[in-house]
């Protein structure tokens, strides 16, 4: 079936997204283990969980295992995904669980700072790492642009802070120049300067320990009688990338899925459809990928559209707008979910330019 879809219509698909592994086989023992268990593994930090700062959240924590359970079930779609990252970089599998205290993992998460996506990435960081923003898209939330972002960032504070993950970890949070002046003050006071002995902002104070406990629970959850949900060992996702722009609603149809479940592998996608100029990479469900690959192509044949930004001049309406552009307004109204018939001169609505 693959060889018959045209490279017309497909540049690139990878399964298994970058150090993801391509076989999908569940039959096979890896597969088979939760990946909570492969996390385990690679845990490096533990031994500081006795703190006692880290003893109360692991406390607070287990007496709320329905949050817990929450965020189990948000985090599924993305975990095996980060986690393959974060073992490849060698860094402490902790850090999986970084997303959960920032943005519980939500990847529409946005901070009152205007923090953005799973990882919380503010607009200096982003276009320090390169990450690109404009009306239709925020790479800020692209699940895997963002990740490897944020793993940079923690490995360049890694370094910075001499090998220190707690410090990189509250300068993550923090930001560096207010670690920076806390280690300033403690050596004028010849005091220790590990982070334990920092005097940082309550956040920061905070977001160590939780990292540590939420961690902890995670991965000793049978031990600690804590009910998780079951997330294999293996890609939830894979990520095909299509030569031109698309709906999202086309793109869900053709892979029998909700489009809502789509925005949240696509984030990213600021509008109902991909960037006119491209890229046009759609995460997809490895569940549902036969489905997708097997219809699009044929999508992509008959859809001849393609999308812009029209703003509402003074004195539009919606009949105005869809007989000026020959298109139906049961059809702009569900693209830019319009409810009754109201529009206001200077905002901006999509519309299809048919070639």
């Amino acid at each position: 079936m693959y060889k018959k879809l045209s490279k017309k219509f497909f540049l690139l698909i990878i399964v298994g997204l970058l150090l993801q592994t391509t076989a999908t086989t569940a039959a096979t023992s890896k597969y088979n283990q939760s990946v909570w268990k492969s996390i385990k593994k690679n845990l490096r930090l533990q031994r500081v969980t006795r703190k006692p700062q880290v003893k109360a959240y692991i406390k607070h924590y287990q007496q709320d295992p329905y949050h817990i359970r929450v965020l189990g079930k948000r985090a599924a779609p993305y975990l095996y995904f980060i986690k393959q990252q974060v073992i490849a970089r060698k860094m402490p599998a902790e850090l999986v669980f970084l997303p959960m205290i920032e943005s519980a993992y939500q990847p529409f998460a946005e901070s009152k700072v205007g923090a953005i996506g799973l990882w919380q990435i503010n607009a200096v960081t982003g276009e320090h790492f390169g990450i690109t923003t404009d009306e239709w898209t925020d790479n800020r939330r692209d699940i895997t642009i963002a990740t490897n972002t944020a793993l940079n960032y923690l490995a360049y504070l890694h370094k910075k802070y001499d090998d220190d993950w707690l410090l990189a970890l509250a300068a993550y949070n923090a930001g560096p120049r207010t670690v920076n002046r806390a280690i300033a003050r403690n050596r004028d006071l010849g005091k220790k300067t590990d982070y334990w002995s920092l005097d940082l902002p309550q956040q920061t104070k905070q977001f160590v320990p939780k990292l540590l406990a939420i961690s902890h629970i995670m991965t000793h959850y049978k031990k600690l009688k804590i009910t998780v949900p079951h997330i294999a060992n293996q890609p939830y996702f894979v990520a095909v990338n299509l030569n031109k722009q698309i709906h999202l609603q086309l793109a869900a149809d053709a892979a029998d899925m909700q489009v809502t479940e789509l925005q949240h592998l696509n984030p990213s996608i600021k509008q109902l459809v991909t960037h006119p100029t491209g890229p046009h990479k759609l995460l997809i469900p490895v569940t549902q990928a036969n489905n997708f690959l097997s219809k699009i192509q044929n999508v992509l044949k008959q859809y001849k559209s393609t999308w812009y930004n029209y703003k509402i001049l003074p004195g539009d309406s919606l009949i105005k707008i869809t007989k000026n552009h020959s298109q139906t307004i049961a059809l702009i109204k569900n693209v830019n979910n319009i409810k009754g018939n109201l529009i206001i001169a200077g905002k901006t609505i999509l519309i299809p330019h048919t070639s």
